[in-house]
């Protein structure tokens, strides 16, 4: 029987503060990517421009996230998510700033999408290394199981109140109040305690601040390469991964594209349908938060990837049947909300076990690797997809997609392979 672990009492406030920080931040954020999510489709109605500004942030996280995983393991953590946090703020100020006294321009939010590409894969990376230095390891799957539903909860409403704000009153308030929330989730993270269960680092690591560290990067990512490698566990779901997230990246372009420029839904009416999306991993959440530890968890990323699958064959199908609005929506909500269900039970327990698995010094790199190897194709994947919606072949490549993520899970995600490492 698996033992319990009650949360200390410095270990209380850490989570308290985090999940308010989260709820903050998170609720900013939807406001925010859910406006000018909006203001690419609705003012080009292109699905390109669109995918061209995803296809900036995945290129940016690319490029920089190696390196981010190496700087988290050999620098202050918190100090990084700080940092991060007030130039993100800061960058979105003069953004406000931008569109107040110039206006809104493709330019202005491709650059911003840029410069918060490379500050956020530090500030993430930083987050995700340090979770099990927050809180004792026996806890995580609570954690990330309140985290999940507490921070898509958020999402329910954030979405929601982009759409209403950005139908009622204009892009400027929107970013007035990201950059809020953006500000008050640094101040709260500051009292934040990063060093609770916080494990010694080797001496060769703490030494190599003395030396050249830009000489040192590429022989630090690779070791965090090959470690991340050696984990067999880790090795399966990379390869699956890769293959699941270019052959699934259209379920991130194509409920906006139909709603906004095939069903014509109203900013309101779009930013519900995502609250309810979000609603999935409420759900999700709660469900982790209360059960044991998952021990098969290969097991239970195949079932939901093999259901994803299926979700996005059918995703397509209001834009040929004549349904109503109201058939549409619930279609749609009900959709993306089992959608985000089950991806969200898939990466809690993967989660924790890196965690588990891997020493302290060297989870920013197996966190930043891992993250690279599985988002590698997803900037060529998003622009793909954009042109062949733009095109109107939405049925047909869903259905190639849905079909070629079930057959990767069937080959690729071994039970039988997660029985022996959860056991190992």
């Amino acid at each position: 029987m698996e033992k319990t672990y009650n949360f200390t009492k410095n270990e209380s406030r850490n989570l308290y503060i985090y999940l308010i920080s989260i709820v903050v931040l998170t609720i900013g954020n939807g406001i925010y990517t859910f406006s000018i999510s909006y203001y690419l489709l609705n003012e080009t109605g292109s699905a390109l421009y669109f995918s061209i500004n995803l296809a900036i942030s995945s290129i940016t996280f690319l490029i920089v996230t190696p390196f981010a995983g190496v700087i988290t393991d050999f620098f202050d953590r918190k100090k990084i998510v700080l940092s991060g946090e007030f130039l993100i703020t800061l960058l979105t100020f003069i953004l406000l700033l931008l569109v107040y006294f110039h206006g809104i321009s493709l330019t202005a939010i491709f650059v911003t999408t840029f410069f918060r590409s490379l500050i956020l894969p530090l500030v993430n990376n930083s987050f995700s290394a340090s979770m099990s230095n927050l809180f004792n390891v026996d806890n995580l799957q609570r954690v990330f199981g309140l985290n999940g539903s507490i921070q898509s909860s958020a999402a329910f409403f954030g979405p929601i109140l982009g759409g209403l704000i950005f139908g009622i009153f204009s892009l400027e308030v929107t970013l007035l109040l990201f950059v809020v929330a953006s500000f008050v989730s640094f101040m709260l993270d500051f009292w934040l305690k990063f060093d609770l269960f916080q494990q010694q680092k080797p001496k060769d690591i703490l030494e190599l601040k003395n030396k050249n560290v830009l000489k040192n990067f590429f022989i630090e990512i690779r070791k965090g390469f090959k470690y991340l490698l050696s984990i067999p566990i880790l090795r399966i779901v990379i390869f699956a991964g890769i293959g699941i997230n270019f052959f699934s990246a259209g379920d991130t372009i194509l409920p906006e594209k139909m709603m906004i420029n095939e069903l014509n839904f109203s900013p309101i009416t779009v930013g519900l349908v995502n609250g309810i999306m979000a609603l999935g991993t409420v759900t999700a959440g709660i469900l982790l938060s209360y059960r044991k530890k998952i021990v098969n968890h290969v097991s239970v990323m195949r079932w939901c990837f093999i259901i994803n699958g299926f979700i996005t064959i059918i995703l397509p199908l209001p834009i040929y049947l004549s349904m109503d609005f109201v058939q549409n929506m619930i279609f749609l909500s009900v959709m993306l909300f089992f959608n985000y269900f089950f991806i969200a039970i898939a990466n809690v327990p993967f989660i924790r076990i890196i965690h588990e698995e891997t020493e302290d010094h060297m989870k920013g790199r197996v966190f930043s690797n891992l993250g690279v190897l599985s988002s590698s194709v997803v900037p060529l994947a998003v622009v793909l997809y954009g042109i062949i919606y733009d095109a109107g072949y939405y049925m047909t490549v869903n259905i190639i997609g849905g079909i070629t993520v079930i057959i990767i899970s069937f080959i690729f995600l071994n039970p039988s392979r997660g029985h022996k490492r959860a056991e190992g």
